[in-house]
């Protein structure tokens, strides 16, 4: 399929027009597919009290919620009045479902290059920079020698386990044991989540 050919954004979607509109005046959109728990919406909560509210909250004409339902919840947890809102108006219906899929799912269908990454969280951590607020519940573990230099990022998506999972790790024994005290240590303060330790014998 050919993609579309580029068309210039309509006058009321200039970017610039960013309004403050009460919080309580958003609405939110019924079926709205993508959930947000109790603890991302902490997430983000926190990030907006450490760098303020820099995404606005994008809305059709009558004030419904395109984009920003997390960010909406995240402000009435911290009991703030208003927020900033972009209008995105002309849309027609199954064009607000589609983009209110696009802003989600685009953004996941990204990647990371582990590398640089593992290097941004060490600068971060060298800070004294709370990792957290930039999201990540991550243990970043070292692999190999203390020298390589090599570390992998562990990002473990529990949105699909009912009951229990298993995280494997590998290579010299040192290295596992350091790797489980910190992985056993970032999930101590989990609530209602219990931790068993073991091992399993693999044939070689």
């Amino acid at each position: 399929m050919m993609p579309r050919a580029k068309q210039t954004p309509p006058a009321q979607w200039a970017a610039s027009v960013i309004e403050q509109r009460p919080v309580l005046s958003l609405l939110p959109y019924a079926a709205n597919a993508r959930t947000h728990s109790d603890a991302q919406v902490a997430q983000i909560a926190a990030s907006i009290s450490e760098f303020g509210f820099v995404n606005p909250v994008l809305v059709d004409e009558a004030g419904e919620i395109i984009a920003g339902h997390g960010r909406v919840m995240a402000a009435k947890l911290l009991g703030l009045a208003s927020v900033p809102t972009i209008e995105r108006g002309g849309l027609s219906d199954a064009q607000k479902r589609g983009l209110r899929l696009a802003d989600n799912k685009l953004a996941m269908n990204s990647g990371w290059d582990e590398a640089l990454l593992a290097a941004e969280l060490r600068a971060l951590s060298a800070e004294e920079f709370d990792i957290t607020l930039a999201g990540f519940d991550a243990v970043i573990l070292g692999l190999g020698a203390e020298d390589s230099g090599v570390h992998k990022v562990f990002e473990v998506d529990t949105s699909f386990v009912e009951d229990r999972f298993w995280i494997s790790i590998r290579g010299p024994l040192k290295d596992q044991a350091d790797a489980l005290k910190l992985l056993t240590e970032a999930m101590a303060n989990l609530a209602d989540v219990d931790v068993e330790l073991g091992t399993v014998k693999h044939d070689a």
